[in-house]
């Protein structure tokens, strides 16, 4: 489905809220917005320009944007969007820049033709020029991040006389840029034209004019790149759509209900005036637009769904955006943000793709690593004759033990004590106990020779003579340790060559000698031998290091090792 191997996790924020709200405090509940998917990982926040209708107040996506910047530590930041015919082109590349410079590049440069119709309006702006405004002040903004020349351009609307930014963009060539497309194809025609990405809001501006054929918005995007010898990619592409999920997709919908037929009616058909998509009651608008696709209502797995039915519908996009949509009360609102965080963006960034695969091994592997569990109850039956579904084994997830764990003699030693006494019993071995009963690391002894020429060694021989550990343990331990035994027959260790594992830590040592021979004698004793970590290693490592200090410090030889030959 063209999806990249880590989608990009976003919001665009209009921002929309209600009429009749304190819009300080709205501002302030948008910033910690962006606070709360900086803590969650999201990649990028994306602010709108409005100045009329009420709803969207941010009127200088800069503005919040360099707030927003000193208040987190690693999502990007866009404008989304800087409408181009409402400012002069020199001053959107300047700020921008500036801002370029003041978040070590985590701004990205998003540009529309002015979505209200009441902004244009108030600005004297005659909408039939919008787009081409957009265009024309679209391309000096790139001539200004890319020329080292002074400019000078004379449009009907602005002027340049030999224009020159004082600071370069921060981010090389530039800042990515972005251009907003929502049912028109001119959005992504023009992207095409200057190499820029495409954020496309997959509900259009007139949700009665039915859903944009995003195929094709594409398909317009790669001609008009073709046309105007660029290049544009489909995992820049953002899809952004409303989003709200829960835990249960009913609870989902029940949250925004009310929220959601209020910014449908009062925005979208009311302030906006435009035709509705659903004639029926305002409590079963969420509904409607859930059940057609227009939003995603529902649990993470219905998010996840429908992320796919997006890129089935696209052809493949790189990244997805939530349009943000203040509908719900805010503990749920921040709550499903979190939701999306944990279990859908996972999905689409391989972050879970080796949790998942551990959980598989252990899974696979069950009989085995509990085997010391089922041991534990099977001896707490042999000893006290209780049944073994009424036996217990309460495990404990600590570390260190190096290899003594994995054996149960405390367990017959505190089971026959609580017997006798009647009581809960709490074994504590002293170190004494544990010096006279323990099992051992292996003793070792160790017969090394080498031979110089021209100051290198040209010859290593080690013999390491040792007990077998893991031999001693199967073979003459296994009846009480039948689990280990098992397991590590179904390894496929067989007791030929269990005695290689002696040489661990000889054979591969860190050397690089043109002659090496590396041999193991095994022998049996009667000192109980326990797994140990790094049982053979650590002894041959230290018996390495102490012979080639001999020859080093009197010759001092070159020793080649197999970083540095």
């Amino acid at each position: 489905m063209g999806l990249p191997e880590r989608m990009k996790f976003g919001i665009f924020l209009g921002p929309f809220h209600r009429v009749g709200e304190n819009p300080t405090l709205a501002i302030d509940r948008d910033l910690e917005l962006v606070q709360w998917l900086d803590q969650l990982g999201f990649d990028e926040a994306w602010i709108g320009e409005h100045h009329s209708a009420g709803w969207e107040t941010i009127s200088s996506p800069e503005l919040f944007m360099a707030v927003a910047a000193d208040r987190t530590r690693h999502i990007k930041l866009g404008s989304g969007v800087i409408s181009l015919p409402y400012h002069h082109p020199f001053m959107v590349a300047n700020r921008m820049v500036q801002l370029d410079h003041m978040t070590h590049g985590r701004v990205m440069l998003g540009v529309g033709p002015g979505a209200l119709p009441g902004d244009a309006y108030m600005l004297g702006i005659d909408p039939t020029t919008q787009r081409e405004k957009m265009d024309e002040s679209l391309g000096i903004i790139l001539r200004l991040f890319t020329e080292d020349q002074p400019i000078t351009y004379h449009s009907d609307w602005f002027e340049l006389n030999e224009a020159l930014l004082q600071l370069r963009p921060y981010q090389k060539p530039y800042m990515p840029i972005t251009v907003a497309s929502v049912q028109s194809p001119a959005g992504v025609a023009l992207a095409g034209k200057y190499g820029a990405s495409v954020l496309t809001i997959t509900v259009p501006r007139d949700p009665s004019a039915g859903p944009s054929n995003l195929k094709s918005l594409w398909d317009i995007a790669e001609e008009s790149a073709a046309e105007h010898n660029q290049t544009v990619n489909r995992h820049d592409w953002r899809l952004c759509i409303p989003v709200h999920i829960a835990e249960t997709r009913q609870q989902a919908l029940d949250e925004v209900r009310l929220g959601a037929g209020q910014y449908l009616r009062e925005y979208t058909e009311g302030t906006n005036g435009r035709k509705a998509v659903f004639d029926g009651p305002l409590e079963k608008v969420v509904d409607h637009m859930a059940d057609n696709g227009s939003w995603i209502i529902g649990t993470p797995d219905d998010c996840i769904e429908g992320i796919n039915r997006l890129a089935e519908q696209s052809g493949g996009f790189g990244g997805f955006l939530v349009q943000t949509i203040d509908w719900a009360p805010r503990e749920k609102m921040l709550h499903s943000f979190e939701l999306l965080a944990r279990y859908v963006m996972p999905k689409f960034q391989g972050t879970i793709l080796s949790t998942t695969a551990s959980n598989q091994w252990a899974t696979d592997r069950q009989e085995l690593l509990v085997s010391g569990r089922v041991r534990a109850i099977d001896r707490a039956h042999e000893i006290t004759g209780i049944d073994k579904k009424n036996i217990k084994v309460n495990i404990t997830f600590l570390g260190g033990g190096f290899g003594r764990k994995s054996f149960n003699d405390w367990i017959d030693e505190g089971l026959y004590i609580s017997q006798k006494i009647k009581k809960p019993t709490k074994l504590i071995w002293l170190r004494e106990d544990d010096t006279k009963h323990g099992f051992y690391r292996p003793s070792s002894l160790h017969h090394m020779v080498g031979s110089i020429q021209d100051k290198k060694i040209n010859l290593w021989k080690h013999k390491v003579i040792s007990p077998d550990t893991f031999g001693q343990l199967v073979y003459q331990y296994g009846a009480s340790l039948p689990g280990i035994a098992k397991g590590l027959m179904k390894l496929g260790i067989i007791k030929g060559k269990m005695s290689e594992i002696i040489t661990e830590g000889a054979k591969n040592i860190n050397y690089n000698f043109p002659n090496m021979l590396i041999e193991m004698k095994p022998f049996e004793t009667d000192v109980p031998l326990g797994f140990w970590r790094s049982v053979y290693d650590s002894q041959n490592s230290f018996a390495n290091e102490c012979f080639i200090d001999e020859p080093v410090s009197y010759t001092h030889l070159t020793l080649p090792t197999n970083r540095e030959v």
